[in-house]
């Protein structure tokens, strides 16, 4: 048997107005639970609430369903949350709105079966709305319609059913909840208050059978409850009695009623064929929709994945282009440092020229004024020279002097020669020096 989850009232007005549950959620998770409320809190009305999704439009305490709900307004909607697998775990979801009607009450009947965390949970009902003004509002009957519609044919395990017996029929058979159980639960909450009074009176199995059993069996019979089989056997009392006289007849309508049954049974076996037909044309209908949307998903998100791929290859472009441009700049970078140091190079090239211009200039003028001492000496030298010339043409001992002349002109010759090795050997390692740096400003 399916335990209850969870139980939702949304717009639940009773009593005149003067107490309701505007939008409340129960948890229970399938643990047994007690709810505590003062005499006269509405302890009947929220079992009663919560029988309407398995026996819509049902009475208790001898209050029917259309007086004890205020509906002339706006519908009340109750949603109960079966447990109807632990492992892996699974819900199924009754829903009953009930508004007034012409006829005095009427019901939307609906059933989702789905598993944890699903976008159309009890939770997630829209049985409250925004309205005009900005504040939540109860929805109304035909938004619910309409919801409860579109869930039926875009989804395999939802289902809106206009009449009760269907209803009960599917929930019995696809969830377990067996009707007859919540008859019994319906006819033992029945006494306001005095469930244990109920049960006192059932101490023995004959009162048992009477008090439970036989009202339960009337009712099945009767198809409305133990006090229309009493009134139609009253009626019927007499006809008993006459039971001689109306045997034929009597065996005449079983033959008759064996005919009707056979009629019946076509009937409802071509009904149900009929009804399993449409069932079938509207789970061929969900597929269909349910394939052209998978379609629509899967085209939708082949183009995100193409849009993907492009966005993808842009970002590579962009990606090569930016490392274009880094290398570009490192070597841009590169060159500018190159050219810093090149630019170095020369300054210092430039800067050694000038002083290899400097140092030959000097050495230049070094040689030109050794040469112009030397020039200056010999011409002191031959002047001097000269005078002793004359001198020793004054003196006899000629021979001597030009002796002295000779030594002194060797003297004077190897002095210049010395002087002019040394220059030529300064002049080498300028030059030396010149090409080295040369070859440095090439490297």
């Amino acid at each position: 048997m399916p335990a209850i989850s969870k139980i939702r009232f949304t717009n639940l007005v009773y009593e005149n107005g003067a107490k309701r549950y505007g939008d409340e959620i129960f948890s229970f998770d399938s643990h047994n639970g007690v709810i505590l409320l003062e005499n006269g809190g509405g302890k009947t009305v929220l079992v009663q609430a919560v029988l309407q999704t398995i026996l819509p439009h049902t009475a208790l305490a001898e209050r029917k369903a259309k007086n004890t709900f205020e509906l002339e307004n706006s519908p009340a909607h109750i949603a109960v949350e079966w447990i109807i697998n632990e492992k892996p775990r699974k819900y199924a979801l009754t829903v009953v709105t009930l508004f007034s009607s012409k006829d005095g009450l009427d019901s939307y009947k609906y059933v989702y079966e789905y598993e944890s965390e699903d976008e159309n949970s009890l939770e997630r009902l829209p049985l409250v709305r925004q309205g005009s003004d900005g504040r939540l509002r109860p929805a109304s009957k035909e938004e619910m319609y309409d919801y409860y519609q579109t869930m039926s044919r875009n989804s395999m395990n939802a289902h809106y059913f206009p009449l009760i017996r269907e209803y009960q029929q599917y929930i019995e058979q696809n969830f377990k909840i067996i009707i007859s159980e919540w008859r019994s639960i319906a006819r033992i909450n029945s006494a306001e208050g005095e469930i244990e009074g109920f049960f006192e009176g059932c101490k023995t199995t004959a009162q048992l059978v009477d008090q439970l059993l036989i009202p339960t069996v009337e009712e099945a019979l009767a198809g409305s409850g133990s006090q229309e089989f009493v009134e139609t056997f009253q009626k019927q009392r007499e006809h008993f009695k006459k039971h001689r006289q109306l045997r034929e007849r009597i065996e005449e309508s079983q033959k008759v009623n064996v005919q009707i049954e056979r009629y019946v049974d076509t009937f409802t076996a071509y009904h149900q064929a009929g009804q399993a037909m449409a069932q079938a044309k509207g789970q061929a209908k969900t597929l269909y929709r349910l394939a052209l949307q998978e379609e629509r998903r899967v085209e939708e998100a082949l183009g995100q994945h193409q849009e993907a791929s492009r966005m993808w290859q842009e970002q590579c472009q962009e990606l090569d282009r930016h490392l274009a441009s880094y290398e570009l700049a490192n070597l841009e970078q590169d060159m500018e440092q190159a050219r810093q140091v090149w630019q170095q190079q020369q300054e210092q090239c430039h800067s050694q020229q000038e002083d290899y211009r400097r140092q030959h200039r000097r050495l230049e003028n070094l040689k030109l004024a050794r040469l112009r001492e030397g020039i200056r000496v010999q011409t002191e030298k031959v002047s001097l020279c000269q005078s002793q010339l004359e001198d020793l043409d004054k003196d006899a001992d000629v021979q001597v002097l030009a002796n002295q002349l000779q030594q002194v002109d060797a003297r004077l010759r190897y002095i210049y020669l010395r002087e002019e090795s040394e220059l030529q050997s300064q002049e080498q390692q300028i030059l030396a020096r010149k090409e080295q740096l040369e070859r440095k400003k090439d490297e």
